[in-house]
């Protein structure tokens, strides 16, 4: 059986970081959908108001179980962790527990990491910040990137080591669901928007950070993390206004679902669209995709959802087609077609979300085996005719070697909007 090629975008990018490493030294108009059944919502609560924290945060265990959460609003810390991580070059970190909101809009506590570089900052004007979406990590608790940041075992390290040798900041999100007994929701797009934008508010509110008003913000990742900074940028104008958000890099991106799930069905990385519907489940209780698994199905779900990717859980469900595991031996296409699952589907496609606001650079592989290329053009050109202001790179390779080149020149991206130089794009007049 093969094995996945990794989605991580630091395990691409080893080379681009020992390059970056050497040379340094050390949008849209309302909110992501809320429910399946409505593709232009808003998210409930008051998703839209800047976090604030009254008293003394308290410190201990942030993955604890967090029930009963505390009152809060979007990005009000809940707990924080000091602790040290694994990264190349001296920082402070602090592991945050924030709250956040759920696909649908619930109030639900959300983990991150929120990185300081130990070298000051001399300008000019306030110090840089990435709110940094990991790629797929996998289901399990143990899989959250807060945690493999320090034990040393997370991949993403050499990519966030690279984005603090540029003096920058970065604000990691764990996505929901990596708490004690957490359910992740994996590629719910509104889930991933909150959850990032959101770790940017608790950043705010760690000392020492010196973030400001005025600090200038991007959001970026790949793959899975393609799909979140994307999602976040197109959600930023209403659900946290108060951002100054000034740019958003986007790679690999799972623009559409159902097309990623037609790609993946049966072929060697069907274990990210079992976590992928999985995950779909978790965000979207009603659409029942667990109640469709037949015994094996559900044995084998239970394994990945405590897997991380590349375990021998996860790896054994390549080649596996939805037809193998569920009852009636349903096709990936008759799951896709079912009401609920269909209107979950249209919930999670950047399609039908709003535009950026800010310069976006998308670059996907064209020979990506495992997030075709086909739906991320046709994000493009959707969000070229609505206005964006976005440029899409297309990349040599399949998904692991796009993120090469493609992440280099995501840095260069990031440092040109932040030091104000004009980033081309690449709609048509």
């Amino acid at each position: 059986m093969s094995r996945p090629r990794p989605v991580l975008l630091a395990a691409a990018l080893l080379a681009v970081a020992a390059l970056f490493l050497g040379g340094c030294g050390a949008p849209g108009t309302t909110d992501p959908p809320a429910t399946p059944s409505s593709a232009t919502g808003s998210s409930a609560g008051s998703s839209s108001e800047p976090a604030t924290t009254p008293g003394p945060v308290p410190t201990g265990d942030v993955h604890a179980d967090p029930d009963p959460l505390p009152p809060g609003g979007p990005g009000d810390l809940v707990r924080t962790e000091p602790v040290t991580a694994r990264l190349l070059g001296a920082a402070t970190t602090t592991l945050v527990l924030h709250h956040s909101r759920s696909a649908t809009g619930a109030d639900e506590a959300v983990t991150g990491t929120v990185i300081v570089p130990s070298t000051p900052w001399t300008g000019p004007g306030p110090r840089p910040w990435v709110a940094y979406a990991p790629g797929s990590q996998g289901l399990g608790e143990r899989c959250a990137p807060s945690r493999r940041l320090v034990d040393g075992t997370e991949a993403e390290a050499l990519s966030v080591s690279a984005l603090l040798a540029r003096g920058w900041g970065v604000a990691v999100t764990d996505y929901d669901g990596y708490t004690e007994g957490g359910q992740p929701s994996y590629v719910a797009g509104p889930a991933m928007a909150h959850a990032l934008l959101d770790v940017t508010r608790a950043a705010r509110a760690v000392p020492g950070t010196g973030i400001a008003p005025s600090t200038p913000w991007a959001v970026a990742g790949y793959s899975q993390g393609g799909a979140a900074a994307a999602w976040a940028a197109s959600a930023q104008p209403r659900y946290a206004p108060e951002m100054h958000l000034v740019a958003a890099t986007a790679g690999g991106i799972p623009a559409d679902l159902a097309a990623v799930g037609r790609a993946l069905d049966g072929a060697p990385g069907a274990g990210l669209l079992f976590s992928a519907l999985i995950g779909l489940d978790h965000a979207y209780p009603g659409i029942g995709l667990l109640g469709l698994l037949d015994d094996a199905g559900k044995a084998g779900a239970a394994r990945l959802e405590q897997a991380c990717l590349g375990d021998p859980d996860f790896n054994a469900v390549g080649g596996v087609r939805v037809a193998d595991v569920t009852t009636g031996h349903r096709s990936f296409a008759d799951v896709a077609r079912r009401p609920a699952v269909a209107a979950a589907l249209a919930a999670t496609n950047l399609a039908s979300a709003p535009p950026p606001r800010v310069p976006m650079l998308q670059f996907h592989a064209g020979a990506d085996e495992l997030v075709p290329f086909a739906q991320a053009a046709a994000l493009h050109r959707s969000w070229c005719a609505r206005g964006a202001d976005t440029r899409l790179d297309t990349e040599p390779g399949g998904h692991t070697a796009g993120a090469v080149r493609g992440g280099a020149i995501a840095i260069s991206w990031l440092a040109d909007a932040f030091a104000g130089r004009a980033l081309a794009g690449s709609c048509n007049p």
